[in-house]
């Protein structure tokens, strides 16, 4: 059987680093809610027989109009393709789930709290899956072997939860379900794509994200065959951008023409959302040369972040002493504020460069409002 696998679209959040009104973040919410369309067109060009969704598809507090179109335009452009849905722990299976109270097409099967199978007439399939209820893991009940489900080796056994159930001690535990054995297991929620392994004679499979949202996450569509015994399947990114993070050890660089030369072959696509952490030992005029590439790059891309996480050498030629040192110091500190660093770090930073100051013969210079 042909399939696409994928979860976690979660149409309605918005995108990392952006805040309210920033015409990027709303930019990359639109360009979410054409995902389903592109979706639809890439299923109906590879005659796929089953699609399956392993939650979060939505953002429940934030569903509207335009993601009730996007879902519906998915599955009404898709009539001979079965949707199998496993709702997560931000689009639950509540009493007001849009899952309960919106009418979807007849391909459409979405799982209830308890784990049961929907079998496919033209195919010997079965596809069985539960619903998160609320934001809470699947139910704990899976695990008692009277409901654990016995397998017609007849058929292809598939498994499409959103989370991994809980044990008995409220861990993470796939074990008892991987010891009936199913053909392909597939769980959502984990927003990092792994590839399908083998465990206990059994194909498992997280998707990842299938739209990223944030630095942290990755992921991406997979397509292929699932058939008894053989799981062909690839990953193919659906989203137009990344998020990217490149790292880079900087010492021994001092010019704006060596950062660049460093730091460009690294970079991805302009459209892509880039952070470049750089590393190592680093002097005044490497800093200066990082601030002017930063101010450089963000009028050329999408978005890109200078992240400086190198130690200030105290060997710099160019420092006249420790009170430049300190300086620096403070400036590392201070720029790096609105990132890692906490309010108790800004304040000693602050501190650092008032000393600097009165150091270096302005001892009326006290706090920021002497300068």
């Amino acid at each position: 059987m042909n399939v696409f696998i994928c979860s976690d679209l979660h149409l309605g959040k918005a995108f990392s680093p952006f805040r309210t009104g920033d015409p990027r973040g709303q930019l990359l919410y639109n360009e979410a809610l054409e995902v389903p369309e592109k979706l639809a067109s890439m299923a109906a060009a590879q005659n796929i027989g089953a699609i399956l969704l392993a939650g979060d598809l939505f953002e429940q507090r934030r569903y509207d109009a335009r993601i009730d179109a996007a879902l519906k335009g998915l599955f009404e452009a898709l009539p001979q393709t079965h949707f199998f849905i496993s709702p997560g722990n931000v689009d639950p299976l509540s009493p007001a789930s849009p899952y309960r109270t919106q009418d979807w097409p007849d391909n459409v099967h979405i799982f209830g709290e308890k784990l049961k199978a929907f079998e496919l007439e033209a195919e010997p399939v079965r596809v069985y899956g539960a619903a998160c209820t609320k934001q809470t893991a699947t139910g704990r009940d899976l695990f008692n072997p009277e409901r654990l489900p016995k397998l017609d080796p007849n058929y292809i056994n598939i498994l499409l939860l959103h989370r991994v159930p809980a044990g008995a001690d409220g861990a993470p535990d796939a074990g008892p379900l991987l010891s009936c054995g199913f053909d392909l297991c597939v769980f959502g929620h984990a927003h990092k794509t792994t590839l399908p392994q083998r465990v206990e004679g059994t194909d498992v499979l997280f998707p990842g994200a299938l739209i990223p949202h944030g630095f942290r996450d990755a992921g991406g569509l997979f397509c292929g065959t699932v058939s008894k015994g053989v799981n062909t399947l690839s990953c193919l990114p659906l989203f137009p951008r990344d998020y990217v993070t490149r790292e880079l050890d900087v010492s021994g660089v001092n010019t704006l023409r060596e950062l660049k030369d460093a730091v460009l072959p690294l970079l991805p696509r302009k459209e892509d959302l880039t952070r470049l952490v750089l590393r190592g030992t680093s002097t005044l005029a490497l800093r200066a040369a990082a601030n002017t590439l930063a101010q450089e790059l963000a009028e050329a891309y999408f978005y890109i972040q200078l992240i400086d996480r190198t130690e200030y050498s105290l060997a710099d030629p160019a420092a006249p002493g420790e009170a430049a040192a300190r300086v620096a110091a403070a400036s590392f500190l201070a720029d790096n504020n609105n990132q890692d660093v906490g309010p108790e770090v800004a304040r000693l930073a602050r501190n650092y460069v008032f000393s600097a100051l009165a150091d270096l013969s302005f001892p009326e210079v006290q706090s920021y409002d002497d300068i």
